[in-house]
Parts: structure tokens; sequence; C-alpha cells
């Protein structure tokens, strides 16, 4: 009786080890880098895009899109687990955004207390984690700043993003920032070098989650983010946000690093590509 009961506690270990290692690594989301991801990306405006949050302070929509030349497989995951992204677009602007750092590193969820309703990560890292581009915190900097062309910044305490030329006119006191690339549109134009993938083919021609921040033609501040499936190109992902009435973004780092948190009265959100327990480095968040 005794090694029977022992012989249960060990498979019912083995099964929870199991489980937990699965929960790392977002497993139903995840088969979608199993299949095939060559085909065109199906999208239109008035037939994906679903309304699913509105408050005074913001507006949350799901875009859903499909590729052609789907395997078998494919079309089920499609049906069990449909590909989606996030709208997520921020109404107030004054004194709303910030961006957290910390040498320790943080993860959407660690960062998304007090009163803060969204967080999401921002800067790429070198090889020894250290900070790839600029980051101010309440006017101190930290890291150091590179050629990238993107950047998020509150000056005088409202926010930007978009490419290096939008900040070449504004003046004040800059109070938080972070740097990534690439920058991909500004006043409703799409760099040629993006619509034609003549740049950096292998990583930003390749399908993965993906992280865009811009401002819409009223200046609000707004995210266009990868769920479940929404694997894309820079390319792709750059010419749904336009169509989603994105005026000037850049991207900031994703793939297998993408995490973000947000919680509402109404809405909460929350996704990670593989876990959000590691440390990841600056993120930006709301208020």
């Amino acid at each position: 009786m005794g090694r029977t009961i022992k012989k249960r506690i060990f498979k019912f270990s083995i099964l929870l080890l199991l489980l937990w290692l699965a929960g790392l690594f977002n497993p139903i989301a995840n088969l979608h880098f199993l299949t095939s991801q060559t085909g065109q990306v199906n999208f239109k405006l008035e037939n994906n895009v679903v309304e699913k949050y509105d408050d005074e302070l913001i507006n949350i929509k799901k875009i859903s899109f499909e590729r052609t030349n789907k395997s078998g497989f494919g079309k089920l995951l499609n049906v069990i687990n449909h590909p989606r992204l996030w709208l997520i677009t921020f109404k107030e602007n004054d004194h709303n955004f910030t961006i957290s750092y910390s040498e320790q590193g943080l993860t959407s969820r660690s960062s998304n207390g007090g009163n803060s309703i969204f967080s999401v990560n921002s800067n790429f890292y070198d090889t020894e984690q250290k900070t790839l581009g600029e980051v101010i915190v309440n006017g101190q900097r930290h890291g150091y700043e590179t050629g990238s062309s993107g950047y998020f910044k509150v000056i005088d305490g409202k926010a930007y993003v978009g490419p290096r030329s939008l900040f070449e006119s504004k003046s004040g006191k800059i109070e938080f920032a972070c740097q990534a690339h690439p920058s991909v549109m500004k006043d409703g134009i799409i760099w040629p070098y993006i619509l034609k993938e003549t740049m950096n083919k292998t990583s930003w021609g390749r399908k993965t989650y993906r992280n865009l921040g811009g401002m819409d033609k009223e200046g609000n501040i707004v995210f266009v983010l990868s769920g479940d499936g929404a694997l894309l190109s820079v390319k792709e992902i750059s010419e749904i946000a336009l169509d989603l009435g994105v005026q000037t973004a850049t991207l900031f780092d994703a793939g297998s690093s993408l995490q973000y948190t947000l919680k509402t009265k109404g809405c909460r959100l929350n996704f990670a590509a593989y876990n959000n327990q590691p440390n990841l480095g600056p993120t930006l968040h709301h208020r």
C-alpha cells in the first residue's frame, strides 16, 4: 500500500511539473509558430475590428486577421485560438505616462501597481543585459543613446511617440524617455524601406509578436499589440496600424520579450510571450 501511494505521489508531482513547464511557454498561443506564416494577411477594417471596452480614459478594440495558404493544422488552430491584436487608445495625455526602470528588471505585472492601469516593455538589451538606448526616468538618465530611430518621450507632462525627427521642434523638460527601433511612419506615411522591406530583412521580416506604439490624428497615445497567434512582420503590423488610424509610430522590444498588462474597472488584459516572471527591464506605463 505504501509503495502504491508513493508511486501516485511521484506521478502527481511529475504532472504538476509538466503543467508548470507548459505554463512557462504559453503553449496554445505559441503553437502558431509551428504553422506556416508565408501567406498574405487578410484584414478588413469593416469586418475584423470589434470594440471591447470604452470609457472616459481608454478605448480597447480587438483586431482579428487570417493568413492565406494555411495548412489543415493551421486552420484548426485558428478556430481554437484565432490570431488577434489589441488596439489600445489612451484619451488622456496630460501627466499620465511614465517610464519605469530598475537595474534588477521589471515585469509588466510588477510595474503595473498603484494607480497604474497599463504597462508594456520597451527597450532592447545587449548580451550583458544592459539597456540599448536612451532611458530617462524623472529627468535622470540611464543607459546610453544609440542610433535607434524611435522614441517615447514625456515632455512637460505630455507624451509623444515616433521617429527622431518628431522631436526636433519640441522643446521643454524631458521627464521620461526610452528609445527603440525601428520607427515606421510619420504623418500617415510609412517609410519606403519598411514597405519595400529593404533593410534588416531577417529580423524585420520575421513573423513574430510585435509591439507598436504611436499617435493618432488627435494626438492620442495608441498601442497595437500582438495577442495570441498575432505573428507579424514589421511591414505587416505597420500597415495594419495605419489602417487603424495610427499616424506616427515606432516599434518597441517584442518577440519572446513581449509582455503587457492592462487593468481597468471594466477590462483586464494580460499577455506574455513565454511567461511573466523574468525581469525584462524598462516599461512604459499609464497611470
